[in-house]
């Protein structure tokens, strides 16, 4: 009999706040297939993060909400994924969640969808805090505990979730707009 192994499965979406008090994805940069993305964000403006979990088991484990996430172990690495600095702390940072449920039945496995607040405050480093330097990617640790139907603990998750932390001008300008003047940004490619 053939081991069959399951897992859970995570679509992440960063979102910032606008000029207009709403939330509105962010973009993900991503440098070919392979590269799993990376998230633009802007200096000094508020975040959250939108989880969406699934499992590989289809109808056979139930999901039923997202009980904590956490990001913590900030690090910045450079084009050749060598690190070039570290949280020195590396605390993790309990996200405060807006939102855990199930969402639609329309897929064989049902998903659990999170909202959960995104805080800069993960570290006792800059990182986050200034503009990464170009071809650099800051990379933080995010965990998450899951709640299934029948499993009596939690099921861990884990993944490495990079940003790039851009000035607040930079791209839609928003609510700036209004105070500073328009600056082009070459990207110089």
């Amino acid at each position: 009999m053939e081991d069959e192994r399951h897992e859970i499965t995570a679509r992440i979406e960063v979102q910032e706040m606008t000029a207009s008090g709403k939330y509105e994805q962010v973009e993900c940069r991503r440098a070919n297939e392979l590269d799993q993305g990376v998230f633009i964000l802007h200096l000094g403006v508020q975040r959250r993060l939108r989880l969406v979990f699934s499992h590989s088991s289809g109808k056979q484990l139930h999901l039923k909400r997202v009980v904590e996430v956490k990001l913590g172990s900030v690090r910045e690495i450079d084009a050749h994924g060598k690190t070039v600095s570290a949280s020195t702390g590396q605390r993790s940072s309990s996200m405060r969640e807006l939102s855990s449920k199930l969402s639609s039945a329309r897929h064989e496995s049902i998903p659990i969808d999170a909202l959960t607040t995104f805080e800069a405050s993960i570290s006792n480093t800059d990182l986050m805090d200034r503009k990464t330097p170009p071809g650099n990617r800051i990379l933080i640790s995010l965990t998450a505990a899951i709640e299934c139907e029948r499993v009596l603990e939690t099921i861990p998750f884990s993944m490495d979730l990079a940003v790039e932390v851009h000035s607040r001008n930079s791209g839609d300008p928003g609510w700036l707009a209004m105070f500073t003047p328009v600056r082009h940004i070459n990207t110089g490619s």
